[in-house]
């Protein structure tokens, strides 16, 4: 009796067709092994590539997240340096409003004290030429313990 592809033959039963039947199976099952290994690679493969694909995924976004922080911090550390910027820039306004009034200041100061060069030049010319009457009218000055000039005397 047989069963299937006459794989299960008796001896007795067995004829050169049962041969050829269990050729085909046997190649039918060198196939399917064959077809299992690959298709086991294949899935081993694949699921490799999955998995690196995924590992590649989380380190992207392992970086991008890196790359998040890294900007805020930059983008505040950035906004601190307008913010101190634009008080310098502040300070330095004012700096320079107070350089300007100092300087001005100091221009006239520089032109008053120019006057008075003038006008003590002048005192003093006027002295010399008074001293000079006095003297050629005769009379002698006194002068007191402390450099006062009093009234003239007579010779």
């Amino acid at each position: 009796m047989t069963t299937g592809l006459g794989l299960l033959a008796t001896p007795a039963q067995w004829a050169p067709d049962n041969t050829v039947a269990v050729i085909v199976a046997v190649v039918a099952a060198i196939g399917s092994v064959i077809g299992g290994v690959v298709a086991a690679r294949a899935s081993v493969r694949a699921n490799r590539i999955t998995a690196e694909a995924q590992e590649r995924s989380a380190e992207r976004k392992v970086d991008s997240e890196a790359f998040a922080r890294a900007q805020q911090i930059y983008d505040h550390a950035l906004d601190e340096l307008r913010e101190e910027l634009a008080r310098i820039r502040e300070q330095y306004e004012r700096e320079r409003a107070t350089s300007q009034e100092v300087r001005r200041q100091l221009e006239d100061a520089q032109r008053e004290m120019a006057q008075m060069r003038e006008r003590l030049a002048l005192m003093e010319r006027v002295i010399d030429r008074l001293r000079k009457q006095i003297l050629t009218a005769g009379l002698v000055p006194e002068v007191s313990a402390d450099g006062q000039v009093n009234g003239g005397g007579q010779p």
